[in-house]
């Protein structure tokens, strides 16, 4: 253990899910704008699947490391529940969405 912190090593699980939360609603956001462009079909259906690729795999990303800084004894648990936070909003807005199309 290190003799300035006796709790021993500190981890960075926290800020790298708040990073991958930014890219996240990074994603997001650009699928959005994809949406607002005037290009062809197959352009559109290109952006649009890479953009909801990199939407879906860093959900999961955030919510696992969200979690593992968040069970961590020496890592930031505030930045870990902004990133479960910034993940989550947009997925169960759009999966509200998707439930209401069934009614």
């Amino acid at each position: 253990m290190s003799e300035n912190n006796p709790l021993g090593k500190k981890t960075y699980f926290g800020i790298a899910a708040l990073n991958t939360g930014i890219l996240c609603v990074l994603s997001l956001l650009a699928n959005y704008g994809a949406s607002q462009l005037n290009i062809s079909y197959e352009t559109f259906n290109q952006l649009n699947n890479l953009t909801a690729l990199f939407y879906c795999v860093l959900t999961q990303v955030t919510i696992v490391l969200g979690v593992i800084g968040h069970t961590r004894k020496n890592d930031s648990k505030n930045l870990s529940r902004i990133a479960i936070v910034l993940a989550l909003i947009p997925f169960l807005f759009m999966f509200g969405q998707f439930l209401y199309s069934f009614l």
